[in-house]
């Protein structure tokens, strides 16, 4: 032991210097939070793989058929658009407007066959009124409604018309009525004359008598049997003269009848021909009236059956529509739509008809739209061999409800418009997906060649 020297002061010793942390320790923290991480990543992950479904299928091209039953909606002038009444993918009923056509041309074609209409019938009733012999022309209801100047004016024409006919037909009437009448008493007076004288001619017969017995006795001269005698032949000759006449007058009479029978006969003739002409003209009207009010009723377009519009082509108002172009499709309620896609042949044991599908039509493809549901209604017994390329496939169809088709605004469908169809073949979780091609080698490892 040594010792101290003695006055040395006793000095404290140093204070220990801080322990300093190990990088072990500092890092320890975030290793045990980051492998928390990790593990509870792998762990909902894996769980999720092992549990999430997913969809597996078989992917095929297709075109929309256009055997689809839609209705294409034509108009068969064509015309100029005056309001479009429905949009793009809207439902519709049967009989609701789709399209009105500006009618002020089909409304005035109308309006003029359905005056020249009203003309006509106005003249078959005058002349209906003079077949009947009728005192005044009976108009139909039609034509009395009328309050168009030019059928007003017509009508007051028909009853001047019908007035002066008929007054001509009965004055000439009176005419031959006045000379049969004439010639009528002409005969009677001449016969009243024939009367008078072959009473005369009686008493001229007595008077000769005596006289002859007079004249046997010499008591008068033979001059007067002789005057007596020359009497009587003159009475006779104007008997014989009238009774000429008479028949004269009565051959008249008949010439008469019979030109006031002609007569009769020519205005029956004249009235009868003027009718079959007005019959025909109206019968040719009343086409024309069924066909003008056929355009003018077809100026609003109106929707053949329940159903969606699509494939809207004319939406401008003032717009032309030339005739038979197609306006619009409208896809019927309860008719589904038809892809015919190409089902590659590897695939043709995991497809069965009634299995869904998803389609996307192509056109479409990029933008924000879900797919359309369907379902798979009819598969090719057999192979079909595409010349050109050689390949395979098997035709398939599939089949989209109605329902689907209420699309988003600005798209539409046409036939042989492309799409993708992929078949709902089955389902298994993302771990089997991963792990099947391992699986796979797994087992073909152990097999001995």
């Amino acid at each position: 032991m040594n010792a101290i020297a003695p006055g040395t002061l006793l000095r404290p010793a140093p204070p220990e210097a801080p322990a300093i942390p190990t990088i072990g320790k500092l890092s320890r923290g975030p290793v045990l939070f980051g492998t928390a991480v990790v593990v509870l990543f792998f762990g909902v992950f894996g769980t999720w793989a092992a549990l999430a479904p997913l969809s597996s299928g078989a992917i095929a091209h297709g075109v929309v058929s256009p055997d689809s039953e839609r209705r294409v909606i034509q108009h068969l002038e064509g015309g100029i658009i005056r309001q479009v009444h429905v949009r793009e993918g809207q439902q519709v009923q049967a009989g609701d407007p789709l399209v009105t056509l500006e009618s002020t041309r089909a409304e005035a074609t109308f309006s003029s066959r359905r005056q020249q209409w009203l003309r006509l019938i106005a003249m078959r009733a005058r002349v209906q009124a003079q077949q009947a012999d009728l005192e005044a022309i009976e108009f139909p209801p039609e034509v009395l409604e009328s309050t168009s100047p030019d059928v007003v004016a017509f009508v007051t024409n028909q009853q001047q018309t019908f007035e002066i006919r008929r007054t001509a037909l009965e004055q000439q009437r009176s005419i031959f009525e006045r000379q049969i009448e004439q010639l009528g008493s002409e005969v009677a007076a001449i016969e009243a004359e024939n009367v008078g004288l072959n009473t005369q001619i009686t008493l001229i017969d007595q008077e000769e008598a005596d006289k002859n017995s007079l004249l046997e006795r010499q008591l008068i001269s033979r001059s007067e049997v002789l005057a007596l005698q020359r009497e009587q032949a003159r009475l006779r000759s104007a008997i014989a003269s009238n009774t000429a006449r008479i028949a004269q007058a009565g051959q008249s009479i008949e010439e008469i009848r019979l030109a006031l029978l002609q007569a009769g006969e020519n205005y029956r003739n004249e009235v009868a021909d003027e009718a079959t002409q007005v019959n025909n003209e109206i019968a040719q009207i009343d086409e024309d009236m069924v066909a003008t009010g056929d355009v003018l009723r077809r100026t609003e377009i109106l929707s053949p059956v329940d159903g969606f519009v699509l494939n809207l082509r004319s939406q401008t108002t003032g717009g032309v529509i030339r005739g038979g172009d197609p306006i619009m499709d409208i896809v019927p309620l309860g008719d589904d739509l038809i892809v015919v896609a190409r089902l590659n042949p590897q695939d043709i044991d995991a497809v069965t008809v009634g299995l869904r599908a998803h389609l996307t039509l192509v056109p479409f493809a990029n933008r924000n739209t879900l797919p359309l549901n369907g379902e798979v209604i009819q598969i090719a017994a057999d192979a079909t061999v595409e010349e050109r390329s050689g390949t395979s496939y098997y035709e398939m169809r599939v089949r989209v409800p109605s329902e689907e088709l209420v699309l988003h605004e600005g798209m539409y469908l046409s036939p042989g418009m492309p799409a993708d169809v992929t078949v709902v073949t089955g389902e298994r979780t993302l771990l089997q997906y991963l792990v099947q091609p391992f699986i796979r080698s797994l087992g073909s490892a152990f097999v001995y060649d």
